[in-house]
C-alpha cells in the first residue's frame, strides 16, 4: 500500500495497543498484546521490557504490507507513575514498580509530614501511588535515570532521555506551573535532577528511532518519535476536546472525568492540556464499575440483560457509588424491587455523581463519553437526564491511543477528522427530584 502514514501506541497498566492511521485520517489497522502484573507478598511490579516488546510486536502487526519508510511519525499514550531504574544504557537495573504498588506507606507518611501542597506544585495530591515516596524501594541499586513508563521508552526508541509534562506531573516532582522539575520535591525523593528526563512537550519531536529500534519496529531511521502524554490527557485530544468548557468522561472501570478551562483548577487533580493554553480538572469514581459488575451478579446477568431489566424499572432506589458520608450505599429498597431495580439505581448513582463532580467545573459547553458504559442507551438517556446537558458519545474505544495518534498527525500535517463517529444524547426527563433525593441521601 502507498501513501503517507503515522502511527500512535497506548502503553497500558496490563497491554499496549497500536493503531495506524493513513494520510485521509482513517484509522487503517490495530493491534494489542497483553502483559502481565507481576504480584507477589505486596509487591506489584512488571518488566519494562514486556512494554517494549509489545509496542514492536503491535506495530510490526499493523505495517502489514505498508512500506516503512511511509511511516513519517509515531506517538505514544502511557500509563503514568510507574517506575523504572536504568543504567547509563537505559536498561532496567530491577522490575519496574507499577503504580498499582503500596509498600510506600512509611515513606508517604514521612514526606506527608512535611506539609508541602503537591497539588499546587504538581497538580496532583500526594497518595500512595505517588512516584516520589516509591524510589526507596530500589533506592540501593545505583541507578543512573529514574524514569517512568514513557520516557523510558522515548530513551529506548531514540537514545534521548525525554518526558511530557502531563507524565512528569504523575511523577509528583514536577512544577506545573514553571515547567520543570521541582527542587524541592526531587530532594524529598533523594535523588538528583540529573537522573531524571528532560521535558520534551507533548507533540514535539524526541528525536528519530536508533538503527535497532528501527529494525525491532520495522520502521525506518528517519520515523519521527513524538513526545506523547498520559493516557486520560491523550484520550481527551483523541476525542477533540481542546476547548475551554469541554470535558472528555472515559466510563470504564472508574468514571474518569477530565474538563478544561483557562484557569488553574481550584480542586480535583490537574495540569496543562497537551497542546492548547489550558488546564485540566481530573475526577473520577473508582467504584463505577465496580458497582455495575456487582448489580449484574446480583440478578446473575449479563451486561445486556442487565440494560433490559433495568429498562423496565420504573422507580429505583437510591444507591450512593462509594461517595459522600459511610461509602456506598442502597436507601430505599423495597419488597417488590428486584434485581432490575438495583442494576438502574447503580446507573441512577453513577450519574447523579457525576453531575455533582461536573457541577464543580463551573460552565460546560461540550460533553463527550467514551467506554464501555457509553454502549448502554439507556445509561447514557440516565447521564444526560442527570447532567440536564446533551452528551455527545463516541463510537471509538481506543480514544487514548488514537490521541497519541492524532498528535503525530498533526505533526505530520495529516488529518484526522473522520477518525471517529458518534451520536449526541438529548436530555428527555426532569430528574430534579430524584437528585434531590440523592444528595439527601449522600450527604446525609
Amino acid at each position: 500500500m502507498s501513501g503517507r502514514y503515522v502511527i500512535g501506541a497506548d502503553v497500558g497498566t496490563t497491554g499496549t495497543k497500536s493503531m495506524l492511521i493513513s494520510e485521509e485520517g482513517k484509522i487503517l489497522r490495530r493491534a494489542y498484546r497483553g502483559y502481565p502484573l507481576l504480584r507477589e507478598n505486596g509487591c506489584i511490579t512488571q518488566r519494562a521490557e514486556d512494554w517494549y516488546t509489545a509496542l514492536c510486536e503491535t506495530v510490526r502487526e499493523i505495517l502489514g504490507d505498508i512500506a516503512p519508510e511511509s511511516v513519517e511519525a509515531i506517538c505514544l499514550s502511557t500509563q503514568g507513575g510507574s517506575l523504572v531504574w536504568a543504567d547509563e544504557a537505559f536498561e532496567p537495573i530491577c522490575p519496574a514498580v507499577s503504580w498499582m504498588d503500596g509498600r510506600d506507606e512509611k515513606e508517604y507518611a514521612a514526606i506527608a509530614a512535611k506539609n508541602t501542597d503537591f497539588r499546587a506544585i504538581t497538580g496532583w495530591q500526594l497518595g500512595g501511588w505517588g512516584t516520589v515516596a516509591k524510589l526507596h524501594i530500589w533506592s540501593d541499586r545505583g541507578a543512573r535515570w529514574i524514569f517512568s513508563t514513557v520516557d523510558w521508552l522515548n530513551a529506548k526508541l531514540t537514545g534521548r532521555a525525554a518526558i511530557d509534562p502531563s507524565n512528569a506531573a504523575m511523577q509528583l516532582m514536577y512544577n506545573v506551573l514553571r515547567q520543570d522539575w521541582d527542587d524541592t520535591l526531587v530532594e524529598y525523593a533523594g535523588i538528583r535532577k540529573t537522573q531524571l528526563p528532560e521535558i520534551v512537550p507533548s507533540g514535539e519531536p524526541v528525536g528519530t528511532l536508533t538503527k535497532k529500534a528501527a529494525a525491532d519496529l520495522g520502521l525506518t531511521e528517519k520515523t519521527v518519535l513524538l513526545s506523547g502524554g498520559h493516557d486520560q490527557y491523550c484520550a481527551a485530544y483523541g476525542s477533540g476536546v481542546r476547548e475551554e468548557g469541554d470535558m472528555i468522561l472515559s466510563g470504564g472501570t472508574s468514571w474518569v472525568s477530565l474538563a478544561f478551562s483557562g484557569s488553574v483548577p481550584d480542586h480535583a487533580s490537574w495540569g496543562r492540556h497537551l497542546t492548547e493554553p489550558l488546564y485540566g480538572a481530573l475526577t473520577s469514581i473508582g467504584t463505577a464499575g465496580a458497582s455495575m459488575e456487582w448489580a449484574c451478579r446480583l440478578g446473575g446477568y449479563t451486561l445486556q440483560e442487565a440494560n433490559e431489566a433495568a429498562f423496565a424499572v420504573k422507580d429505583a432506589p437510591i444507591f450512593v457509588p462509594g461517595f459522600g458520608k459511610g461509602g456506598a450505599r442502597l436507601s430505599g429498597l423495597e419488597m417488590d424491587h428486584g434485581a432490575g431495580a438495583v442494576v438502574r439505581a447503580v446507573m441512577e448513582g453513577v450519574a447523579f455523581e457525576e453531575r455533582c463532580i461536573a457541577d464543580t467545573y463551573g460552565e460546560l459547553k461540550n460533553i463527550y463519553v467514551n467506554g464501555g458504559a457509553s454502549k448502554s442507551e439507556l445509561w447514557m438517556q440516565i447521564l444526560a437526564d442527570a447532567l440536564e446537558r446533551a452528551v455527545t458519545v463516541i463510537h471509538e474505544k481506543d480514544m487514548a491511543c488514537l490521541g497519541a495518534g492524532r498528535l503525530a498527525a498533526r505533526f505530520a500535517g495529516i488529518g484526522t477528522a473522520d477518525a471517529f463517529t458518534s451520536h449526541t444524547v438529548e436530555p428527555k426527563a426532569d430528574v430534579s427530584e430524584k437528585y434531590a433525593r440523592y444528595l439527601e441521601v449522600r450527604n446525609g
